[in-house]
């Protein structure tokens, strides 16, 4: 969240995030899908609850001055901007772990929040099928 408000003091035009989803399919904002290199813990995204998640620190890591950041949820990040007129670009993770249900649940914020003009969504899976074109 402290480099989305940098970003956003910088004068940047829209956001770009990562989703994937909690134990308790909470949306969470967070690249990766393991919790080992920007946080205190270690294992899967997919593995702890929301509560479980929001306990760990996710800035030291990076900085002392960031110790006990907190992983935002989708909905922190769009109750911080949501009156501003940034766009997102929302991408869902679906190549190491398949969140059943994370696109409709990312839809129906998105239209919940009447932010349908302002959003993009994307994701990729970049493992190719057997059949697959070259």
């Amino acid at each position: 969240m402290a480099a989305f408000k940098k970003a956003v003091e910088l004068g940047v035009d829209g956001l770009e995030f990562d989703v994937q989803m909690s134990k308790d399919k909470k949306l969470v904002i967070i690249h990766d899908e393991k919790i080992d290199r920007t946080t205190n813990g270690k294992s899967m995204v997919e593995r702890f609850t929301m509560a479980e998640l929001q306990a760990l620190d996710a800035g030291g890591w990076f900085s002392p001055e960031f110790r006990g950041v907190k992983i935002p949820t989708m909905d922190d990040v769009l109750d911080e901007f949501q009156g501003s007129n940034l766009h997102f670009n929302i991408e869902i993770k679906s190549d190491v772990v398949i969140y059943p249900g994370i696109e409709q649940a990312v839809l129906k914020l998105v239209v919940e929040r009447r932010l349908e003009n302002r959003v993009a969504v994307s994701s990729f899976n970049h493992y190719r099928q057997p059949g697959d074109l070259p």
